[in-house]
């Protein structure tokens, strides 16, 4: 019996290299726990050349829809499931997949980010999948996962569930072992780990294609997102921020520096978006020279690549975890909420949390002191980073050995054990004390800003819907008012046809 699994994976013109990474490395180490019959969530040929298993189409909840239609197609998708009325058209391509859960042996939703209010879409596709899951009897997985931090109280509820009926709970930082706890998740069953794509390595013809790139011996990588997320910096004076930051890494460590994109188009070298057209911008924005742009390249490639970097610098999330598997110095820029969640909690998993920099404490000068602490010799941090990728492969495997037998119909542990707590790295940057007050000044405003914003969109939608009744209400008046006029002329056309008669008859 096959394994169903889920990430947001083989999509046409949008290759993501954190999504793919993390459904690429489920899939190896199902492969090396002799689990090869596979299924996987995505476009049929695109998965087919990636991972070279079968696939399914997706559910399809747009994100642009009402969460009405979201509702009704959640319900006939159940619907379809029970074999009941009300179910799906018979053509639809959610069919497939309700089969393939139906015959599966287990459901694994891969390791992502995904699990928020601002991800409906991919949020409602996981909650139907675990549904399917529940009704099927399939035991059911979520790998390492980043819960929240956004969830609305209704998709809260929908979490709980899911997790309620999954055989085990992954969370992949601190901040989202204690969310989930904090949901209602069973302890017994919930896993504090770390990201999936933190053991993803190279095969011979990834390094052989990062070969071919002729790099040379000592360079540096950067890895950004193409907006400010919600820091307010315009996006010009955003790039024109890491311009100048790459450029004074350059002037300070005489290395180049490759910028690397982790979304773009992959399968069509005449189609360029998201990162790739940031980078050409923000290459063009430098001065030094000796910043450029790499092609795209896969999840494997980009490892590859980071392994012989010297220092890793991003607001992207798994450049972070590419560079603490591989022990490759990396720091980190937050821009939201979400990504300083996800950043604080892939460098606090290597005791590396104190790199991870707000963008309001964010200066070139600080990005070059970051380098130099890590780079110098005498640091320490080759020795401690070595230390803590060997205990985190260690309990890797113990994860995934639990994953692979709970998914083909073993019973889950009456309790698991979490992984261990990283040992800080105790060279702390000279602006670290202002950097952790910034931080839980920006996390808490984005916070309320988030909450205000629900509060705005909730009473946009009471008041949408009050006008609504209003104009209802309005024109079922006028229809009573048409009612009663036409009522009071055909009364007095009858009072005077009646008194028309009298009259006549007195005569």
């Amino acid at each position: 019996m096959s394994i169903v699994i889920l990430g947001d994976v083989a999509i046409t013109h949008l290759y993501h290299v954190g999504d793919e990474a993390m459904t690429e490395y489920a899939i190896d180490a199902l492969r090396d726990r002799s689990i090869e019959d596979v299924v996987v969530v995505g476009n049929s040929k695109l998965v087919a050349n990636r991972f070279g298993t079968s696939s399914v189409p997706r559910i399809g909840f747009d994100r642009t829809k009402s969460a009405a239609w979201r509702k009704a197609r959640f319900d006939a998708l159940m619907a379809s499931a029970a074999g009941e009325e009300g179910g799906l058209p018979a053509n639809d391509p959610a069919h497939k997949l309700i089969e393939a859960v139906r015959r599966s042996s287990g459901v694994l939703i891969a390791g992502g980010g995904n699990i928020a209010s601002k991800f409906i879409n991919h949020l409602t596709e996981r909650f139907a999948l675990a549904a399917l899951a529940r009704h099927f009897g399939v035991p059911l997985v979520l790998s390492s996962q980043t819960y929240g931090p956004e969830l609305k109280p209704v998709h809260e509820k929908q979490v709980l569930e899911m997790m309620n009926g999954a055989a085990l709970v992954g969370a992949r930082e601190r901040s989202s072992y204690e969310l989930a706890l904090s949901l209602g998740s069973d302890p017994k069953k919930t896993y504090r780990g770390v990201d999936d794509a933190f053991w993803l390595r190279p095969q011979s013809a990834d390094r052989e294609r990062v070969a071919e790139l002729e790099l040379p011996a000592d360079y540096m990588l950067a890895s950004f997102t193409e907006h400010a997320g919600s820091t307010g910096i315009s996006r010009k004076n955003y790039y024109h921020r890491i311009a100048q930051s790459l450029d004074e890494l350059v002037e300070r460590f005489g290395m180049p520096v490759f910028l690397v994109s982790h979304v773009g188009s992959l399968d069509d070298p005449a189609v360029r978006s998201h990162d790739q057209l940031a980078n050409d911008i923000i290459a063009g924005m430098t001065k030094s020279n000796r910043v450029s742009t790499l092609p795209m390249l896969t999840a494997r490639q980009v490892v590859a690549v980071t392994e012989q970097a010297r220092f890793n610098l991003s607001s992207r999330y798994h450049p972070a975890v590419f560079g603490a598997g591989a022990g490759v110095p990396s720091m980190c820029i937050s821009l939201s909420l979400y990504s300083s969640v996800k950043l604080r909690g892939a460098l606090k998993n290597v005791g590396m949390e104190e790199y991870a920099v707000q963008a309001a404490s964010w200066t070139p000068a600080r990005v070059v002191e970051g380098a130099e602490r890590m780079l110098d010799e005498d640091s320490g941090l080759d020795e401690h980073m070595r230390r803590i990728v060997e205990i985190r492969c260690k309990e890797g495997k113990q994860w995934w050995d639990l994953v692979a037998e709970v998914l083909t119909g073993a019973p889950a542990p009456v309790e698991i054990e979490s992984v261990s707590e990283a040992k800080a790295w105790e060279n702390l940057p000279s602006w670290s004390t202002e950097n952790r007050t910034v931080t839980d000044l920006v996390e808490r405003t984005d916070r309320k800003l988030t909450e205000k914003g629900w509060a705005l969109e909730h009473a946009k939608w009471k008041a949408w819907k009050f006008e609504k009744t209003v104009e209802q209400l309005e024109s079922d008046l006028n229809t009573v008012r048409s009612e009663r006029d036409a009522i009071a002329n055909e009364l007095t056309q009858t009072i005077t046809e009646n008194t028309s008669r009298k009259r006549r008859w007195r005569i």
